[in-house]
């Protein structure tokens, strides 16, 4: 029989001991690791007991939101030994919500350990989770690993780095040198993200004398000054890099190539698995797409850290009773204060009001925007788009397509002029172009990593394209541009699905250099100034690319 039981500090070495021999538990889960915040983070864990015996472990805290399993960790979620079976982890959070609903506590939110930590398998959790507590995946963030065998080897992005930092006569190795490596950190952060590391340098210092054996740092040093490192902690499964971060020097030298090549190839050639933690952040949908290219060039690869929620029905009586308890974890919540780290570790995340499947549907309301767009045209602009046809004269005949061609863009002109006489049934006129302002919103998104939350961006060519189409007035009869409705728009998507090739191409042999000049000299009879777009374009990325050296980015330019 099952029994759950609050944790006191009485139960500290009971705890610990547990952890230490269970199959999925690590040292931030001893306690005198997750008590140098509890001031921070009000602690509500959990205890069960199964015929007398500890059975398993929940770390925990409450949150103005409820119960967080954990929210002054990366991870929590239910740690247990070589004795826990599907059945008892059922019957256990049976148990759990039973407890939560008399204490008044209606929502959860759980951070599972990742499977990458545990010493034998121990997800019972995840399958309760679905079929006792009825949970829904809320968020998934995305780490980058590398497992022992096989290794990926270094992409040429970081090789390059590393024969850079050789020649410099950099050198790497294990320091002690915190104080020099956090003011490096905090700057970063500063300066890019304009927040703090979690642990404060005391902190750290503290947590360091107590896990002397797991928790080191690695640095990168030029001339006797540390220009990057690396904090690790270690755990029995995993190497983890806590945090990341160099100097602008460093940077510019590859200082983080050549400590990681040592660490990966060297100190840590045999451990099982090295996390370099999680390159997403906010609502997880936010990829940092420089931090993760950095990791995979390493030849680490994806493994998610998943967050679910489950609510827990109680009545009003039961909350009424429990609410100075929620009202005093709300105002400890409060006085915490807000930091972040280089790898978005141990933060504070509240249950998300957006989860990454309701943000997917952001990309309907770009879509939703065309139809309207289209009903406006063919209400109010019919008679207008009729007059654009009539305007237009399309032949087909081969005279009419060499006399296109004459000019510079005359490809785009005989195209234009085509699709134009479409007006004449002015709603196949309407879908043909909204159709390609799809194709224009779809190709901007992938050229440029348009991130979900910013869906609406790609409008903004399209706004522009419509407003020189229907906003020409008594211009209409001047102009000598034909085609001009449908020109614009199948140029600038030329353009822009170019810059996207362009991005795509690898930096080997200087292609991408040459494919901005072959895209100008056969593009520009073809396109005209849309094929200059294209190398504007082109040229911008450049200064984008993560993997490009900055002679490569003035070459392009």
């Amino acid at each position: 029989m099952l029994e759950i039981r609050r944790y006191t500090p009485t139960m500290a070495d009971e705890w610990n001991q547990f952890v230490a021999t269970s199959k999925n538990g690590t040292f931030l889960f001893d306690r005198r690791y997750m008590d140098y915040h509890s001031d921070r983070f009000p602690d509500h864990s959990l205890v069960f007991y199964r015929k007398g015996r500890l059975y398993a472990l929940l770390p925990a805290t409450l949150q103005p939101t409820g119960l967080v399993s954990h929210a002054g960790l990366t991870y929590g979620g239910l740690i247990t030994d070589h004795r826990a079976t599907a059945a008892d982890v059922c019957e256990l959070f049976i148990l759990l919500n039973d407890y939560l609903r008399q204490e008044g506590i209606g929502h959860v939110v759980y951070r599972p350990t990742p499977h990458i930590y545990h010493r034998l398998p121990a997800e019972e959790d995840l399958y309760a989770l679905t079929q006792v507590c009825h949970a829904r995946l809320t968020a998934r963030d995305i780490s980058s690993a590398i497992i022992r065998e096989p290794r990926l080897p270094f992409t040429e992005s970081r090789r390059s780095g590393l024969r850079k930092a050789t020649a410099a006569g950099m050198i790497v190795g294990e320091s002690s040198d915190y104080e020099g490596f956090w003011k490096i950190l905090t700057d970063n952060l500063l300066q890019r993200h304009h927040t703090r590391p979690v642990h404060s340098i005391e902190e750290i210092l503290l947590l360091k004398s107590r896990f002397p054996d797991n928790i080191r740092l690695f640095t990168a040093e030029l001339n006797g000054k540390t220009v990057g490192g690396t904090v690790v902690y270690e755990t029995t499964q995993v190497v983890h890099t806590q945090y990341i971060a160099a100097s602008d020097e460093g940077k510019r030298l590859g200082a983080l190539d050549l400590l990681f090549d040592h660490l990966v190839h060297n100190i840590y050639a045999d451990a099982a698995c090295i996390d370099f933690g999680k390159s997403t952040a906010g609502d997880s949908c936010d990829l940092n797409n420089r931090l993760i290219f950095q990791k995979e060039g390493f030849g680490a690869r994806a493994v998610c850290y998943d967050t679910y929620e489950w609510d827990i029905p109680i009545d009003a009586s039961t909350r009424e009773k429990q609410k100075p308890k929620i009202m005093k974890a709300n105002k400890k919540s409060k006085k915490m204060p807000q930091k972040a780290s280089s790898n978005a570790k141990e933060t504070r995340r509240q249950p998300l009001e957006l989860t990454a499947k309701k943000l997917r549907w952001m990309w309907l309301l770009p879509v939703v925007a065309l139809i309207a767009v289209a009903a406006v045209l063919l209400t109010y602009e019919s008679n207008y788009l009729f007059r654009v046809q009539e305007m237009n004269l399309f032949l087909y005949t081969p005279l009419f397509f060499k006399q296109q061609l004459v000019v510079s863009g005359g490809i785009l002109t005989y195209l234009g002029t085509y699709f134009t006489q479409f007006f004449y049934h002015q709603w196949m006129g309407v879908a043909l172009l909204c159709l390609w302002w799809l194709l224009l919103m779809f190709v901007v998104k992938r050229t440029f990593n348009i991130p979900t939350k910013w869906a609406l961006v790609v409008l903004i060519p399209v706004a522009l394209l419509l407003i020189t189409d229907v906003d020409l007035g008594y211009w209409l009869y001047y102009l000598k541009l034909r085609g001009h409705f449908f020109v614009a728009t199948m140029g600038t998507t030329a353009a822009v699905a170019l810059a996207w090739a362009y991005r795509l191409l690898p930096k080997k042999f200087f292609l991408r250099t040459i494919f901005i000049v072959v895209a100008v000299a056969i593009g520009y009879p073809l396109l005209g100034f849309y094929s200059l777009l294209a190398a504007l374009l082109m040229g911008i990325l450049a200064w984008r690319l993560d993997d490009y050296s900055l002679l490569r980015r003035v070459i392009d330019s």
